[in-house]
């Protein structure tokens, strides 16, 4: 894993947590110490193993006080991103454009004001060369509600390839 990831682990961590069967599963652990017994073993097992993977269980175990720690260091991760890359962007196009609280209002219509709403993303947003599509729905969020509109525009403007098999995104850099 490149350094770049390492440092941001929070857009993983909530792509995590963001799919109710593995929070169902984190939640059996934590009140029962067992994962609940509607899943079935193999998808539990599967799960476990990526919640450890992902660094939320350490030997198939968590505490509340152990999520509730890595919770507050995502949201300190998420807080000091929004900071720091989501000020509004000062391009001539982009100042249009409506923001509020830091998000897009609308996706702009106008081509031009388009391409340079994605040139900013790619460059100030999406500072890893790839992207599973959890984390890129969770990266895009933070932008604007219709995260499948904006990743279909940055593979439909040849910002983004995705790899057809593994779902994997990657940035087309110049």
């Amino acid at each position: 894993m490149d350094e770049a990831r390492k440092q941001r682990s929070s857009p993983r961590l909530l792509a995590l947590l963001g799919e109710p069967d593995r929070l169902s599963v984190v939640a059996g652990l934590i009140a029962n110490n067992e994962p609940p017994q509607d899943l079935k073993k193999t998808s539990s097992e599967m799960m476990i193993g990526q919640l450890e993977a992902g660094g939320v269980l350490s030997n198939g175990e968590v505490t509340k006080e152990s999520l509730s720690a890595l919770l507050k260091e995502c949201l300190t991760e998420v807080r000091e991103l929004i900071k720091d890359e989501h000020t509004p962007p000062s391009a001539k196009h982009l100042r249009q454009l409506k923001f509020k609280h830091g998000r897009l209002v609308r996706i702009p219509s106008n081509p031009a004001q388009r391409a340079e709403l994605l040139s900013w993303l790619v460059d100030s947003l999406l500072v890893d060369p790839s992207y599973q599509e959890s984390e890129l729905k969770v990266l895009l969020r933070t932008v604007h509600d219709d995260h499948a509109a904006l990743r279909r525009y940055l593979v439909d403007g040849g910002y983004m390839r995705r790899e057809p098999h593994s779902g994997t995104y990657y940035l087309c850099r110049d």
